[in-house]
């Protein structure tokens, strides 16, 4: 579908990879110990917060 839309595919692939980053993050606090419905639930959770950052305000400012 991001193919036919392309305006779509980088906040598409920003999402994920945010999730996926929300996930590794969860997954090496927890010393390695979290099974597969956890991981899934902190990418969900990953997606859902990109999704809701207004990233304009996290840009950084040039002088």
């Amino acid at each position: 579908a991001a193919s036919f839309l392309p305006f779509l595919k980088i906040p598409i692939a920003a999402g994920i990879t945010y999730g996926v980053g929300k996930a590794a993050k969860a997954y090496f606090e927890s010393d390695m110990t979290l099974d597969m419905d956890d991981l899934k639930e902190k990418f969900i959770e990953g997606e859902k917060e990109s999704k809701n950052t207004n990233w304009e305000d996290n840009q950084i400012k040039e002088d």
